[in-house]
């Protein structure tokens, strides 16, 4: 009797190690489509009661302002991977592509805008040759 219950306890024990083995291979997937982003705003104001000062991104005096909204995607497949970045506003068109002649920025427009509506901050695709 006590053989027949050693038996049955050490084939249970046996099939749950067995079991438990095979939860243990995983198999993962590419990443999702990763989205971001943010938004940058500012207050602008003089302190010292001077007339509006025009900045490189903004004229306006004593108000809030969006300077940039800033996009983001990231993907991965395998061992490729892509970012892009888009950006949109005042402060987003100096340094970015494409772009128009940075003179052209205060001429007829008293905003100050005469550059593109979206602005490319970084865009690239990379390939992992190794593990």
């Amino acid at each position: 009797m006590k053989y027949k219950i050693t038996l049955l306890i050490m084939a249970i024990a046996g099939l749950t190690i067995t079991a438990n083995a095979q939860d243990t291979i995983k198999t993962t997937g590419d990443a999702p489509l990763v989205l971001s982003g943010s938004v940058d705003t500012y207050f602008k104001t003089d302190f010292s009661g001077k007339p509006n000062i025009p900045t490189s991104f903004a004229n306006e005096l004593n108000s809030i302002s969006i300077g940039m909204v800033d996009l983001g995607l990231k993907k991965s497949v395998g061992k490729a991977s892509f970012v892009g970045e888009l950006s949109f506003g005042p402060r987003g068109q100096q340094e970015s592509i494409p772009n128009t002649d940075p003179g052209l920025a205060y001429v007829g427009n008293s905003t100050g805008v005469a550059y593109s509506s979206y602005h490319i901050q970084n865009l690239y695709v990379s390939y992992a040759f190794t593990d």
